[in-house]
């Protein structure tokens, strides 16, 4: 992934004794690895052809072009003199624009000059012609010109006293080139901060509520001004971004993986409490009403949708003002006006009739702001011809439009000579019809898919799009851009940008790109649209056609599943845990910013196809897929485009997913809902026989045991499960009774470790990489987590949006969802009375009292991946006296930014002596990093085991 992973893996090697040799070899076939996973991202070399010609000074190394012959199969030729290719290239390609008269003269300074070359270099000198002050880095060369590096626009390119007249001159120059081209994303900004709706006179004041700058302010900002100030607030907002806001807030920031967006807030929200405000208000919105063709609701990401919480709890003691973080779901017009009319009244004492009027200030507000931009859009585009003169539209999320975030790319397009647009400023952007290949889940998505649309049929639109490190969404929306672009002809240029301020890579991409552009526009070519064969379908006919193969989130609960379909009269088989052949493959075939867990299960499918070379015709994939505001909820786009990729266009795939878009993809595939009562029982019944299992086997006498007891009861609880619901439970008896006779070590306890995280990669043995197994063998006793209360958090969340924040479901939604909830809870009492008779029995809470450990952090609402349940285990099991936690996440791990590190802070404050330990995995993590992390808990948690043991004593 970088080179301090790189590191990490070489030191494991030489650990395991690789000689030299071999890690150097070992190198160079990663560099090619790369090129085709990272860079190229080509899975399917047959787009190769059979003879490959390589050129670059890379390819000079002969390891290097040997691991590419190797990797692709092919034929390759190498230039005689590959590191000169590119210069070589340049010089024909200066000879052609001579010759066609595009150049006249060269401007090379001649060999002489050459000799006599020498500079003289100045860092850190702050440009004084704007408020951004570059620090900027200006080489003064022998004869009085300099070149300067550092600056984000073409002022910082001027060198002298700004008090001089001539300096003063040339910085009006391009002051006035700037004006004349229009930058929409300026205009963005300061339309942002327009009051558009005037408050009410003579109203009395309540005081003056800070809002940061970031993250949705950048698209709700016009909203909530209009709102609070109606109701007698001033608002004030914070400042533009600087450079010196987000290292103000460094030290506050919980993850170094979240995007630079995200870090950027803790720095708006420090200064914000020094502009004399009363509070800051920092808005959480799950949900909001879509009025676009196509999206129901408005599902932010889990770091838009639940940062604010990670602002409250990381940055409150750094600051004297109180920061509220009201939670809402908005998936109506009434929900939005009765829960700002519960927190407003609840907490500040506005009378609830005040809020409607209130209310419909802000979305006039909204409503003004979006028009003047769409118009200003519309006044730029009308002076475009779409042939030398074309705009650039600048495919970003709201908050990618701050110019820290985006590096100021607007201004370099500006000085480039072209306009540039905002995707919410495109007319028709969100009326554009989309054809897409992937679910679309929010407005901010729909509106990146309609420029894209607009852009591939327009002659007046290039598209180029801001992508934040650490947006593992990008990793399916980037994609999907590209695709829609194709269609027209077009390409796409991906800026990956973070807090770095180095610019020179960007500009050089900006410079080819807009080169490539208008060489394309000079001499354009027919494009033939390219028409996608509709997705195969798993039909009613297909349960005795096709297998259903699944894969594992954790092989015993994947078999579980397996043999209740399999009583449904459905075929189904659990594909073999992946190895390190399925995790290749999986990175081939996979994006490989998506997370771990579509990787590795992918990666499971494409192995076990391939090896046992099954029929595709007899075939179909099922994949689970539940979260929405997270990568897994693109899991099976991901997962059709690997598919096709890889040779199988005609299997088709199935998810655990009830809406009606997946169902109407797999009308064949639908449990009914005796197995899900089913599936609940056996499910708490295997927690229970996981729980045994290792509170059990740390102290069997006879290894393996403890092993072939869970295999005979887990055997029993298969047959069990698809007979009655309550047929599980006597096999839970039958365990108790077998595990207390397994004949243990006589002994002290020994320190208990819980090992928690993405629900995934927490219960998938060669996802965590043996992260129990190692635990155990180290002297520590494991605490899993339950699947159970995974699927019960969905229950317990959504019989709340209706009882407290008003959702209004149908009769039968309603019945479902409390109907799950209690059969969960029934099958956890009775699995708790049956697990009392064992002789190490540690009671398990239910998910309502996991819940009520962490309900002063977390909203019972908040969700995306494992949502409250992360922290709520651990605060929960802190008061019952476990005080070490591994926390495993795939790495970038969008949720775990928010209910993992995010939350950290806040439980180590309430429970001080707890150890807690991320650990971050994918698909090259480094085996010898990763337990030299967990050798340090285990030392630490043996310290504390005495520690406790001594206070007893």
């Amino acid at each position: 992934r970088c080179t301090v992973f790189m590191r990490s893996s070489v030191i494991t090697e030489q650990r395991n004794g690789k000689a030299p040799d071999d890690i150097l070899a070992g190198l160079c076939v990663s560099v090619v690895e790369n090129v085709f996973t990272k860079v190229l991202r080509l899975s399917n070399l047959e787009r190769l052809g059979r003879r490959v010609v390589v050129q670059g000074g890379t390819f000079r190394n002969d390891a290097v072009l040997r691991a590419f012959e190797r990797w692709t199969g092919r034929a390759v030729t190498r230039a005689s003199q590959p590191e000169l290719m590119g210069a070589i290239g340049a010089a024909l390609a200066t000879r052609e624009r001579h010759l066609d008269g595009a150049w006249n003269a060269s401007r090379f300074v001649g060999f002489e000059a050459l000799e006599r070359f020498g500079y003289e270099e100045r860092s850190g000198v702050s440009c004084p012609f704007c408020g951004n002050h570059c620090e900027r880095t200006v080489l003064t060369f022998a004869n009085g010109t300099t070149h300067v590096q550092g600056n984000r626009c073409e002022r910082g390119d001027i060198v002298g006293d700004p008090h001089d007249v001539q300096v003063r001159d040339r910085v009006r120059a391009v002051n006035a080139a700037r004006r004349a081209l229009p930058d929409v994303v300026a205009e963005r900004a300061r339309l942002l901060q327009r009051r558009f709706v005037e408050p009410p006179q003579g109203m009395a004041s309540r005081g003056v509520l800070g809002i940061p700058l970031a993250l949705d302010a950048y698209r709700r900002l016009p909203f909530w001004r209009a709102l609070l100030e109606h109701l007698g607030w001033e608002v004030r907002v914070s400042a533009p971004s600087e450079r010196s806001k987000y290292q103000r807030g460094l030290a506050t920031i919980p993850s170094d993986t979240v995007c630079f967006p995200a870090k950027l807030a803790h720095g708006h929200v420090l200064a914000l409490a020094e502009q004399g405000v009363d509070r800051i208000v920092v808005p959480i919105l799950i949900t909001d009403p879509s009025e676009r063709p196509g999206l129901d609701l408005d599902r932010p990401c889990a770091v838009l949708h639940g940062y604010g919480a990670v602002l409250r709890t990381n940055c409150q003691h750094d600051v004297a003002v109180p920061i509220e973080t009201p939670t809402f779901v908005w998936n109506t017009p009434a929900m939005r006006e009765r829960q700002l009319a519960d927190w407003l009244s609840r907490e500040h004492g506005v009378p609830r009739a005040a809020v409607r009027g209130a209310i419909g200030a802000g979305l006039e507000a909204q409503r003004r702001f979006d028009e003047a931009l769409q118009r200003r859009g519309a006044e730029v585009l009308a002076t475009l011809d779409g042939d030398e003169r074309f705009a650039v539209a600048l495919a970003a999320r709201p908050y990618q439009y701050d110019p820290l975030v985006n590096h100021d790319v607007a201004a370099e397009l500006i000085g480039h000579g072209v306009p540039v647009l905002p995707v919410d400023a495109l007319p028709g952007v969100d009326d554009v019809q989309l054809d897409l290949q992937v679910p679309l889940n929010n407005l901010a998505q729909a509106r990146l898919y309609g420029a894209a649309t607009l852009a591939a049929g327009d002659p007046r639109l290039e598209l180029v799009q801001v992508i934040s490190f650490g947006c593992g969404h990008d990793a399916v929306v980037s994609d999907e851009l590209v695709r829609i672009l194709e269609r027209g002809g077009k390409q796409l240029l991906q800026l990956k940008l973070d807090e770095s301020a180095v610019r020179g890579p960007m500009r050089l991409r900006l410079t080819s790109f807009l080169e490539t552009v208008r060489t394309r526009r000079r001499a354009p070519r027919a494009v033939a649209p390219a028409v996608a064969a509709p997705a195969p379908r798993y039909l009613p006919r297909d349960r005795q056609a096709r297998t259903v193969y699944i894969p594992n989130l954790s092989p015993a609960f994947s078999e579980l599943v397996a043999a209740i379909l399999r009583s449904q009269g459905m075929r189904i088989e659990v594909v073999p845990l992946a190895d390190a052949a399925a995790i290749e493959l999986g990175k081939r075939h996979v994006h490989n910013d998506i997370c771990f867990p579509a990787q590795v299960n992918i990666g499971e499918f494409l192995r076990h196809v391939r090896d046992e070379r099954l029929d595709p015709a007899t075939v179909a994939f099922g994949l689970h897929q539940n979260c929405k505001g997270c990568r897994a909820g693109q899991y099976a786009a991901l997962a059709r485009k690997a598919l096709d990729q890889a040779g199988y266009e005609g299997v088709p795939i199935v998810t655990s997913s009830l809406d009606e878009d997946a169902q109407a993809a797999h009308p064949g595939f639908r449990p009914g809902a005796l197995g899900q009562a089913q599936l609940v029982w056996a499910l708490a019944v295997l927690d229970a026989l996981e729980d045994l299992r290792r509170s059990t086997r740390p102290y069997e006498r006879t290894p393996g045991a403890t092993e072939r007891v869970f295999e005979d009861a887990f055997a029993a609880l298969l047959r069990a499960a698809p007979r009655t619901v309550g047929a599980p439970l006597g096999v839970l008896r039958d365990a108790v009774r077998a595990f207390n006779a397994v004949e243990v070590v006589d002994g002290p306890a020994k320190p208990v470790v819980q090992v928690l995280g993405e629900v995934m990669v927490a219960v998938h043995t060669t996802a965590n990489y043996g992260v129990e197994a190692y635990l155990e063998r180290n002297g520590m006793e494991v605490l899993g987590t339950r699947l159970s209360d995974f699927f019960n958090e969905a229950f317990l969340r959504s019989l709340a949006e209706r009882s407290d924040y008003g959702a209004t479901p149908g009769l039968l939604e309603r019945w479902v969802r409390e109907l799950g909830h209690a059969a969960f809870n029934r099958a956890h009492r009775a699995v708790e009375r049956t697990l009392r008779s064992y002789v190490r029995y540690r009671p398990r809470p239910t998910t309502a009292e996991i819940y009520a450990s962490v309900a002063h952090l977390l909203a019972v609402v908040h969700e995306c991946g494992e949502g409250w349940l992360l922290p709520g285990e651990i605060l929960h099991s802190a008061h019952e006296g476990i005080h070490s936690f591994v926390i495993v996440q795939p790495f970038g791990c969008i949720p775990n930014h928010v209910d993992g590190r995010g939350m950290i802070r806040a439980m180590k404050e309430q429970y001080p002596h707890l150890q807690i330990l991320p650990l971050d995995v994918d698909p090259d993590t480094s085996v010898g990093n990763l337990e030299n992390r967990l050798q340090m808990l285990v030392m630490n948690a043996r310290a504390l085991e005495a520690r406790k043991t001594a206070l007893r004593a």
